[in-house]
């Protein structure tokens, strides 16, 4: 019943009245959230379940995303009426690269009105505007948290090197529990690689002395990766990690929970 229902809603939105009940922008907003509830439909593509009306759907919306002049008008336009509205809206229609770019250069224009929207750094903090070193920039500090995953990326070769990011991204670590920070142990210890400016290092030392547990697993970890081979002939990331190394030993040691670095691995 369940499926029927819904295979007559997608019925009644694809149907002959479709093009001209909604305005243009509407329309295609329309045709992209039909085709996403399509492919959840009949994720397979089995015959049986195709709706006659898929492929007039598809042509329609690609020829429509292919309008480079309308899609950069319609950007403009839903910005100027909700700036966080423009930033989903090129998060939903992703083929669009005109939308993307168009939204993009209007964040750097006005960076503080979607300082609130984690979702909006991407579009200002991009690789081409880090390597230009951007004035605009300046923003990312005061920027709305991202996830753990984003923040970390920025110690990655996803992103040149900045001072800027690196910080922000120091920032929005510090704000999560131990407890959280504890499922992106791997990824923080190799943040070091591309941490020349000494940033994820610090946090690194500082977020051991928060918690007993999460500087185990940092330790555990770190020595795990100082060589690239089971013999430990091969070094890969002693130089950066021996200092870090240390200084974890020695915090374990001044909080008494030394006795955690002999336990296994688990």
């Amino acid at each position: 019943m369940y499926q029927r229902k819904r295979s007559i809603i997608l019925l009644l939105l694809v149907s002959e009245a479709f093009p001209v009940v909604f305005d243009p922008y509407l329309q295609t907003v329309a045709a992209s959230e039909i085709e996403r509830l399509v492919t959840w439909y009949n994720p397979q593509g089995k015959a049986e379940l195709t709706l006659p009306e898929e492929p007039d759907i598809e042509a329609w919306l690609r020829k429509k995303i292919g309008r480079e002049k309308s899609m950069r008008d319609w950007a403009v336009l839903v910005w100027e009426h909700c700036p966080a509205a423009a930033i989903f809206l090129q998060q939903r229609l992703r083929g669009s690269d005109r939308i993307r770019g168009e939204v993009a250069r209007l964040v750097r224009g006005a960076p503080t009105l979607v300082s609130h929207i984690p979702a909006a750094l991407q579009l200002l903090a991009t690789p081409s505007n880090l390597e230009a070193d951007i004035p605009e920039l300046a923003h990312v500090l005061s920027w709305s948290p991202v996830p753990p995953v984003t923040a970390i990326s920025f110690f990655s070769r996803m992103y040149p090197q900045h001072p800027l990011t690196q910080q922000y991204a120091v920032r929005v670590l510090t704000g999560y529990a131990p407890e959280t920070l504890i499922f992106y142990v791997p990824q923080l210890v190799q943040g070091v690689r591309y941490d020349k400016l000494g940033y994820m290092c610090d946090f690194i030392l500082r977020s051991s002395h928060r918690s007993p547990i999460l500087a185990h697993q940092l330790l555990w970890n770190m020595r795990t990766n100082v060589f690239t081979d089971e013999e430990g002939t091969e070094r890969d990331l002693e130089n950066q990690l021996e200092n870090a190394l240390e200084a974890i030993s020695l915090c374990l040691s001044q909080l008494h929970a030394k006795d955690l670095i002999d336990l296994p691995v688990t």
